[in-house]
């Protein structure tokens, strides 16, 4: 199996994201969330929050403020599906078997400031 390092750039200083720290509460699956972390976003805002466990990532978009809004709203949907079709292609690269599932009730439980 190739180095996982081979899916994306591994150095961070060639532009600005946010922490692993910052996007997730997922455990033990870095390396998958790193992927997704290096996702292209409208205007680098990075709109992705993803909770979880080893079996299962919930992925949450953020929920802008008015100015915000009124800019990159548009393009949020979007963002949210280029990280999550990036953790699947990570995860399937390390040999996980995946499932995209819209789940419109996950959001009674989303993080403050996500939905």
């Amino acid at each position: 199996m190739e180095n996982l390092k081979n899916l994306y750039i591994d150095n961070v200083n060639e532009f600005k994201r946010k922490s692993i720290e910052k996007i997730s509460k997922v455990n033990g699956l870095d390396k998958v969330i790193e992927a997704a972390r290096l996702a292209p976003s409208a205007t680098n805002s990075q709109p992705w929050f993803f909770t979880g466990n080893n079996n299962i990532i919930h992925v949450y978009s953020i929920k802008p403020n008015f100015l915000k809004n009124m800019v990159v709203n548009k393009y949020i949907p979007m963002d949210i599906g280029i990280s999550i079709y990036h953790l699947k292609v990570a995860a399937e690269h390390m040999g996980k078997v995946t499932q995209i599932i819209f789940d419109e009730n996950i959001k009674k439980n989303s993080p403050k400031n996500y939905n």
